[in-house]
């Protein structure tokens, strides 16, 4: 935009020395005129200007840090860049034309009066500033020359990286942080076997998955490698428990953050983390109670060990902890 600007004022001043009239009035006569003609040239700098101002906040949001993620923000911000070079080509390609018929139609009427004698003089003075003229289009070279060659740069850079990682192995299939999608596929799969889920399991699953080639990904859906993932985490369970197992009483806030399974009997549970045996606290005496309807059935609950019992006619029968196993959306 600022160089067609200086263009429009060289070629106004040129033919107002060559042909007597006042440069300021045509310059501003040809402007109006260039702006009526052509109001694409206005929307076209309108654009420009946008453009620039969004490079602008962009540039200093990226500077004081208050973007996201810098990688994808410099890459809006290059496609800018690039957006603004190209809008200011079209500012210019639109402007062009008008800046060379314009001035020829004004000045040529005015140059017929014009004494012979004159002429020769008048003809001499664009030789000598046929050099500055010149000179003139060189300096804008070398600022064009310039923004390429800090891009190029840039743009050379990124596929070496990649280039670099592609050579360990397959692209990875999941960044950082499992999408909620994925997530949610996975969560499905883990109940869908009967595992516990851990949020450890995430990044498991992306390395599970960013390991595997192309040709073994490709054999199956997502949603079959989530489910075979999910089968290696199934914890390998003891059917029964042995005479001489040596079974860990805990307390019932340590039972309630501990994974067990729940096959073998009132209160006594497998700790799948620690591959042993556990079970919850003994009864306390004369320990109140409150009673809790669960799934249709009514229990008695002990206030301090969580013990939960089922009320019969007789007596009331132990089978488990609330909190735990089968009971663990018994809350009490």
């Amino acid at each position: 935009m600022a160089s067609t600007q200086k263009i429009i004022e060289q070629t106004v001043s040129t033919l107002a020395e060559r042909y007597q009239f006042d440069a300021a009035e045509a310059l501003a006569f040809v402007m109006e005129e260039n702006r009526k003609a052509s109001p694409a040239l206005a929307r076209a700098m309108k654009a420009v200007k946008t453009t620039e101002t969004k490079i602008a906040e962009l540039e200093q949001k990226i500077a004081d840090k208050k973007v996201k993620n810098v990688e994808k923000s410099e890459e809006t911000l290059a496609g800018l860049r690039t957006k603004l070079a190209e809008q200011n080509e079209r500012v210019n390609s639109i402007g062009a034309p008008k800046k060379a018929a314009e001035p020829e139609v004004v000045t040529e009427p005015e140059a017929e009066p014009e004494t012979e004698p004159e002429a020769p003089k008048k003809k001499r003075a664009p030789r000598k500033k046929a050099e500055p003229e010149q000179e003139a289009p060189k300096k804008p070279e070398p600022e064009t020359e310039t923004e390429p060659e800090t891009e190029a740069p840039k743009k050379k850079r990124a596929p070496r990286k990649k280039a670099d990682s592609d050579t360990d192995g397959p692209a990875p299939r999941y960044g950082s942080k499992l999408a909620s999608c994925v997530k949610k596929e996975l969560l499905a799969a883990f109940n869908e076997a009967e595992i516990a889920w851990k949020d450890a399991y995430s990044a498991d699953y992306k390395a599970f998955a960013n390991a595997m080639s192309d040709e073994a990904w490709n054999q199956k859906a997502p949603l079959d490698h989530m489910k075979d993932f999910a089968r290696t985490k199934k914890p390998v369970v003891p059917e029964t428990v042995p005479e001489d197992a040596n079974v860990v009483t805990l307390k019932h806030n340590q039972l309630l953050k501990t994974t067990v399974v729940d096959k073998y009997g009132p209160g006594v549970y497998w700790d799948t983390d620690k591959k042993r045996f556990v079970k919850g606290p003994d009864a306390v005496d004369d320990e109140d109670v409150t009673e809790v309807t669960f799934e249709g059935s009514t229990y008695m609950v002990g206030e301090t060990s969580k013990r939960v019992y089922m009320v019969a006619e007789d007596n009331d029968v132990f089978v488990g902890f609330a909190g735990v196993g089968k009971f663990t959306a018994m809350t009490a």
